[in-house]
């Protein structure tokens, strides 16, 4: 017995509060370009801890050059590119 993973619905509202939580103003766009690009494409779950990870890593990227995070799609990409990097 484990845990399920949230909702499209949960996982939105997920996302919401780690933007909040991080002082990013969410974007629903952004929001479904991730989805899409690196979800439901790539038949990848939705997992609970993927909002705060992402968010996170996207804040290392704009944090290292020298910007404001902010929930774009040139970061998002960033972040889920190295997030869901596959080694072999």
């Amino acid at each position: 017995m484990g845990i399920d993973n949230p909702t499209e619905k949960q996982f939105y509202d997920i996302f919401l509060i780690a933007c909040d939580e991080r002082g990013i103003k969410f974007d629903k766009n952004v929001f479904i370009h991730l989805l899409r690009e690196y979800y439901f494409s790539a038949g990848r779950p939705l997992k609970a801890c993927h909002p705060r990870d992402l968010l996170d890593q996207l804040t290392d990227f704009a944090t290292y050059r020298g910007e404001r995070p902010a929930m774009t799609v040139e970061l998002i990409d960033r972040a889920a590119r190295s997030y869901f990097a596959e080694l072999f």
